[in-house]
């Protein structure tokens, strides 16, 4: 094609208005088609990221949330542990306590035994003596 068929062309384009409308419609669907695999495929790729930042956001935050879990179990391990001292202290000292009391109780019962024993000999003691009194007070021979 030489210059002058081009430019023939061009003229006969220019003047034909339907050839306008024809070229501008067909440029319109090329465009369109072209737009909308472009669009598509920007979703697509900002999908694809987006997903992979939330991964990472999601696998940051399970870290975050197995880290903390993680905390709390070593201080509800130190409680149980200071929880268990203070109870084996209790103990001891409950033990402790009931053999002071039946030791206590013991020391009791024998001193109140042997307070028992010397007013049972103290009581007889007396009786005999009432008795030897009685005795000695009264009339044999009935005067």
């Amino acid at each position: 094609m030489k210059l002058e068929e081009i430019t023939k062309l061009f003229e006969s384009i220019k003047n034909n208005p339907t050839v306008i409308w024809g070229i501008i419609f067909a440029s319109l669907g090329t465009i369109g088609t072209f737009s909308y695999q472009a669009i598509t495929k920007y979703n697509a790729v900002s999908a694809i990221v987006t997903g992979y930042d939330d991964t990472a956001s999601d696998a940051s935050k399970a870290k975050d949330g197995v880290e903390n879990l993680t905390a709390r179990v070593n201080a509800q391990q130190e409680t149980l542990m200071k929880l268990q001292e203070k109870a084996s202290d209790a103990l001891l000292d409950a033990r402790e306590a009931k053999i002071t009391a039946e030791s206590t109780q013991k020391e009791a019962r024998a001193s109140a035994l042997a307070q028992k024993t010397e007013l049972d000999a103290t009581t007889n003691a007396l009786r005999s003596e009432m008795n030897s009194i009685k005795r000695a007070t009264t009339n044999r021979l009935g005067n």
